[in-house]
């Protein structure tokens, strides 16, 4: 096959790469559209910035769902997933603005052991219909933690 300009447009080739089934972290925001490309080691996904314009992908959609980017500001996640590129997700704000949300949302660092018992409850739970953030107070720990156990990052071997 030739190289050279791809026929599809980026939203076309965007949107092949992305999951619109992805995790409902609360009741009060839909699902999240889940980045299936490229990501960085932070756990941001991943563009090439020369063809898209821009190095992150919930800056690409943001831009291309909302609009620009006006200097100094920063997008946001209401969802707290590095992998979402929802545009009803999305919001700016600044570095005192982010470093706000994780203060709020990670108050308190999930240094504990979790038990065979407690991952197959935290399973149930979820499957049962529960949200992450509701299942992270019952256990005293963040949301994210609770996702990981669920989605197997943490604790896979149960």
């Amino acid at each position: 096959m030739p190289r050279g300009v791809p026929k599809a447009p980026l939203i076309d080739r965007f949107l092949r790469r992305v999951d619109k089934n992805g995790v409902v972290v609360s009741e009060e925001l839909s699902v999240c559209w889940e980045w299936r490309g490229a990501v960085y080691t932070t756990g941001y996904g991943q563009l090439q910035k020369e063809t898209w314009g821009e190095d992150y992908t919930h800056r690409w959609s943001y831009v291309h769902h909302i609009g620009p980017i006006p200097e100094g500001k920063l997008v946001r996640h209401k969802c707290d997933n590095r992998r979402c590129v929802n545009p009803a997700h999305l919001e700016l704000g600044d570095n005192k603005d982010n470093v706000a949300d994780m203060v709020e949302r990670h108050y308190k660092p999930c240094n504990r052991k979790f038990t065979a018992n407690d991952i197959g409850d935290i399973k149930t739970l979820r499957e049962g219909g529960m949200i992450y953030k509701d299942i992270a107070k019952i256990y005293g720990c963040n949301r994210r933690t609770v996702e990981r156990i669920f989605t197997g990052v943490y604790y896979s071997s149960f």
